[in-house]
């Protein structure tokens, strides 16, 4: 999270400018907010952004976690229809509940 506070305009870049003019979309409702995935500290980002697609237009719910382990950044994400979210929250919510991280190379004793 200190690495977040101290660089918040260029860790959320991606977020907030390229994931617009890649989309051709804009997001709304950001938000970065310290969390917990696994047990680690992670920065768990949230947004929406609006679907054009043939004659369809929805809000799509995305759901971002980003933690380090071993000097790599993980980044576990979901996007979902928002009206789908509204209706189950929760269920979406608890599907980040299964991510596992396992130990790396350099905990293991060498022999």
């Amino acid at each position: 999270m200190e690495v977040y506070e101290n660089d918040k305009d260029r860790m959320d870049y991606l977020y907030k400018v390229v994931i617009p003019k890649q989309y051709n979309t804009k997001v709304e409702d950001f938000k970065a907010v310290k969390s917990y995935l696994n047990n680690r500290i992670s920065l768990k980002r949230t947004f929406v952004y609006t679907v054009k697609e043939d004659d369809i237009e929805y809000l799509n719910k995305s759901i971002v976690y980003q933690t380090i382990m071993d000097n790599c950044i993980y980044t576990i994400g979901l996007d979902v229809p928002d009206m789908f979210y509204k209706e189950a929250p929760n269920y979406y919510k608890n599907l980040f509940n299964g991510v596992r991280f396992m130990i790396g190379k350099s905990t293991l004793p060498v022999k």
